[in-house]
């Protein structure tokens, strides 16, 4: 399983500076390349230390924990590279 990208990445007005929530498109590889729609949310704490919360809305053929991981390391390499909106 691999992360290949997020596109159509929109943010979601929030009132909360330190809380940011997005939505987008993962493609990740499987066997074959899927599309999964998902909402994420970057929280910063006092301390600088960034979590990542990932939702997917559409039911995958494959275990859950290895995706909801590539997916955040890869959603906190692309905020530490400033690419994310």
């Amino acid at each position: 399983m691999t992360v290949l990208d997020i596109k159509n990445i929109t943010t979601e007005d929030s009132y909360i500076y330190y809380r940011k929530s997005y939505t987008g498109t993962a493609i990740v590889e499987f066997q074959t390349m899927e599309e999964l729609p998902i909402n994420f949310l970057i929280e910063t704490s006092p301390l600088g230390t960034k979590t990542v919360e990932v939702t997917l809305k559409k039911d995958v053929h494959y275990p859950l924990l290895p995706i909801i991981k590539g997916l955040k390391s890869f959603i906190l390499k692309k905020d530490q590279e400033g690419s994310l909106p």
